[in-house]
């Protein structure tokens, strides 16, 4: 009997693991919820605005914490999105993104939802703002802020 047979005997509970962490991670990324702000959240009015100032800090910040995963333009591409088991966020989407309040995008920055993590011990308000201010320009035409 040949070395072959043994090997091929160890692969198989290797492939079957692999196969059902594959299939656990697309029911969870099919079973995720929609993501919904609180409605007092979703309302907060952004304090920033869209300048020059704000938009550097908030660049910064995006590509120090979100770039990874959301890739340099914002369309979910990162180097670390294809690692995930739930599709990451287009930023980039005009469409997703006219249905986003800056009051909405700053607390799902704040927050975080698995495997996001949260930003709010990370940056403070000013900064939080800043990133909703820089990413509203990734998408194309930049939607207005919302209330």
């Amino acid at each position: 009997m040949s070395d072959v047979a043994p090997r091929r005997r160890a692969a198989w509970p290797l492939t079957g693991a692999l196969l059902v962490a594959a299939g656990v991670g697309a029911l969870v990324a099919a079973a995720t919820p929609p993501w919904v702000a609180p409605a007092e959240e979703a309302a907060r009015r952004n304090p920033r605005p869209a300048d020059a100032a704000s938009l550097a800090s908030g660049r910064e910040a995006f590509r120090e914490n979100c770039a990874t995963c959301h890739g340099e333009s914002g369309k979910g591409d990162g180097d670390l999105a294809e690692l995930l088991d739930v599709p990451v966020g287009n930023l980039a989407s005009a469409e997703a993104m006219a249905g986003q309040s800056d009051g909405t995008l700053r607390w799902k920055v704040a927050t975080g939802r698995f495997p996001m993590p949260a930003f709010a011990g990370e940056l403070d308000d000013q900064r939080l703002w800043d990133v909703v201010n820089y990413v509203r320009t990734l998408s194309s035409p930049p939607p207005p802020a919302r209330p």
